[in-house]
């Protein structure tokens, strides 16, 4: 299935995930949100956050944040067992502008 086949639902916000638009832990989504960055020999009224997009799996939603998992591998644990390890992104729910539901 290709991107553009995907349904979708964008959901505008800013600082919370509405109750009706919550997303659930496994939700694939792509989120637009505000992030820091550092900024040099500008002027001060020209500073402003950087407005980044990313796509990954929920994998833990907290009242403040939520965690995206983009990468997710086993480690050899320490009686031989995998052990689960993720990369990803916590955002912070106050950051977020944008929610895109892909599936």
């Amino acid at each position: 299935m290709v991107e553009s086949q995907i349904p979708a639902r964008t959901v505008a916000l800013k600082g919370a995930l509405p109750a009706e638009t919550r997303v659930h832990i496994g939700d694939l989504v792509a989120i637009r949100y505000e992030d820091h960055c550092i900024q040099r020999d500008v002027e001060p009224s020209e500073a402003q956050p950087i407005i980044r997009k990313t796509i990954g799996r929920v994998e833990i939603q907290k009242p403040r944040y939520i965690y995206l998992v983009v990468d997710e591998y086993a480690k050899p644990g320490p009686v031989g067992l995998p052990v689960r390890k993720t990369t990803g992104f916590v955002i912070l729910l106050a950051t977020i502008l944008e929610v895109k539901l892909l599936a």
